[in-house]
């Protein structure tokens, strides 16, 4: 279940007895692009043979901050609070995808409240998972981000000589397009923030993307001659 919070003033001491939470009606909460804050209200019932299990959070670098409390004789404990302006943290297992450990007894109930703010689109795909589960999941997403990093990395290198060979200009907007995208891959995979952590302002997906768009741009207004040979577009924009 799940409460937006609106003006970000709730405090946890009221989310017991609060009445507004309701069902999410799709496996993934998705509030899209809002600077509110939401409140995810779960029970887990552990009906395996093991106590040592994980939450999974699978879009932390677009999350500004995650706070997870677990229910303990009757109050809420704080049991992590994670914010992408600050380095990973005890408690936090160090994988791309944000991993909080918790205890739950066999056959035992738990209930968990986490509060989750975006500095973009606020999306929460949320599972209860083991360490080697959660691990062997993040393998094929890892080897297909490298792949495409490498390719990414080889066009850039390329272009870096034909630029030095030749000066033209084009070729350096190019080079400078494919450094931003493939910091965007490095972000949505979770590694700059990490890495990054101290840069604050380039830990924001809205300012990598408009970085890579600008100069995607300036490098097909400048290899396609569009001032020249697309007069109609360029006064258009203007």
């Amino acid at each position: 279940m799940f409460l937006v919070d609106y003006d970000n003033n709730l405090q946890v001491t009221q989310l017991q007895h609060h009445k507004n939470f309701k069902s999410s009606k799709s496996p993934t909460l998705s509030l899209g692009a809002t600077t509110a804050s939401v409140w995810i209200k779960t029970r887990i019932l552990n009906q395996s043979d093991k106590t040592d299990w994980h939450i999974q959070i699978q879009s932390p670098p677009v999350l500004e901050s995650v706070t997870v409390y677990q229910k303990k004789d009757g109050e809420l404990v704080k049991i992590l609070t994670s914010q992408a302006s600050k380095p990973k943290i005890t408690g936090e297992v160090r994988v791309n995808n944000l991993l909080i450990p918790i205890f739950i007894p066999i056959h035992t109930e738990a209930e968990f409240y986490i509060k989750a703010s975006s500095n973009n689109i606020l999306r929460l795909p949320i599972k209860v998972i083991t360490l080697q589960k959660a691990y062997e999941q993040s393998y094929l997403s890892d080897l297909l981000s490298g792949i495409v990093f490498g390719m990414l990395m080889a066009f850039a290198i390329y272009n870096l000589f034909v630029y030095i060979l030749t000066k033209e200009q084009p070729y350096l907007y190019y080079l400078g397009a494919i450094f931003f995208w493939s910091l965007n891959v490095f972000f949505y995979n979770g590694f700059l923030p990490d890495i990054m952590s101290s840069l604050i302002w380039l830990n924001s997906a809205g300012t990598i993307i408009a970085l890579a768009s600008l100069m995607s741009i300036l490098f097909t207004n400048s290899f396609l001659q569009t001032e020249k040979n697309s007069p109609f577009f360029i006064r258009s924009g203007d």
